[in-house]
């Protein structure tokens, strides 16, 4: 009877701190709880939970239906806030926070706004869990990769044949005898003649070195990197300014540029094409888009944490009046470690009522 007892027992406390190891392996998920609306600024704020990731330090994708939304601020784990587009049309809206791939990396929720409508009212009570959906619409791409290792050396080729000995040089003249001297009495003797001299030995030329061996192959090349990057920003009612933006968050500064606009390249690339949409032309202001590359120099006096120099600029386009879209073409080459950064510049008149741009950078 003890013995069953004691099975029990273990038995229970197995369970238990089974179910509790495999709670606290548990991934955390993303969870939206709520989104306000703001119709006078067109920003919506987005309450939730692990809203970074479950490392909490993740960046976060914000989409409206398919569009991206540009991120005000510094987002955290509970709460983001984000730039809407302009008087959209009334209706309701998928949201989605997206922190990666995986199932518990994003999260959905329908918001209704638009059309003078007020601002969203609180979530209701989380219903129980239904059937998995579809997938939902892939995030931007992440950070350019490392560069992958060098790749192996080759085999050393092998050696090549002996080159053939040469032929010997020919043997020198004898030299020529002395003269006989004359029978008489005995007296000293006669200088001996000189002797001959000996023939001297050419060494013939050395037989020519075999080939090199073949160079051993070449080792895989690292992963390219990404070559699109693409981000957008509102220029709402700006007058004629300078303007700085991150090419992927659109996180502004009005000059000079801090340490949230510059981009870091993980991997070398060539800057060749930039393209601009907006939603409507500037009108009376001229809107120059350039893309600039190079390592900022940042400020450590009065304004730490800014920089005023060490970016070039690479490719720029411009428009006025009713266009919608410019683009520009070249060649920059961008090294890995180097930064870009977006910058616009307005001049004229204010730009006009929900002005929004968006830029794609293609990076080959």
């Amino acid at each position: 009877m003890r013995q069953s007892v004691t099975r029990i027992i273990f038995a229970a406390c197995f369970t238990f701190l089974f179910i509790t190891s495999a709670l606290a392996q548990a991934p955390k998920t993303v969870v939206i709880t709520r989104a306000t609306v703001d119709v006078t600024t067109y920003r919506i704020t987005i309450d939730g939970v692990n809203l970074l990731g479950d490392n909490g330090k993740k960046t976060p994708v914000v989409l409206l239906q398919q569009t991206v939304l540009p991120i005000l601020g510094v987002p955290t784990p509970t709460q983001i806030t984000a730039q809407l587009p302009t008087n959209p049309p009334a209706g309701t809206y998928l949201l989605t926070v997206s922190t990666g791939p995986g199932l518990g990396d994003y999260a959905t929720l329908d918001i209704s706004f638009g059309g003078g409508s007020g601002n969203t009212g609180p979530s209701g009570p989380v219903g129980s869990s239904g059937p998995a959906g579809p997938s939902g619409p892939a995030g931007p791409s992440g950070p350019t990769g490392a560069t992958g290792p060098a790749g192996p050396s080759g085999p050393a080729g092998p050696s090549g044949p002996t080159g053939a000995t040469g032929p010997a040089g020919p043997s020198g003249p004898a030299g020529p005898s002395g003269p006989t001297g004359a029978t008489g009495p005995a007296g000293p003797s006669g200088p001996s003649g000189p002797a001959g001299t000996n023939g001297v030995s050419v060494i013939g030329p050395s037989g020519p070195s075999g080939p090199a061996g073949p160079s051993g192959p070449s080792g895989p090349s690292g992963p390219v990197g990404p070559n699109v990057i693409a981000g957008g920003a509102s220029l709402h009612a700006i007058i004629g300014s300078t303007l700085f933006f991150n090419p992927i968050t659109g996180s502004k500064s009005s000059g000079p540029p801090t340490t949230l606009t510059p981009l870091l390249m993980g991997n070398r690339c060539t800057l060749n094409k930039l393209t601009i949409t907006t939603n409507m032309g500037p009108g009376g202001t001229s809107a120059q888009f350039l893309v600039r590359s190079g390592n900022p120099v940042f400020s450590t006096g009065v304004n730490p944490g800014t920089y005023g120099s060490g970016m070039t600029d690479a490719l720029s386009c411009s428009f006025t009046g009713t266009d919608t879209t410019c683009s520009a073409t070249g060649s920059v080459d961008v090294l890995a470690g180097q930064f870009i950064d977006v910058k616009i510049v307005t001049t004229g008149a204010t730009a006009p009522t929900g002005f929004f741009a968006y830029w794609s950078i293609s990076c080959q």
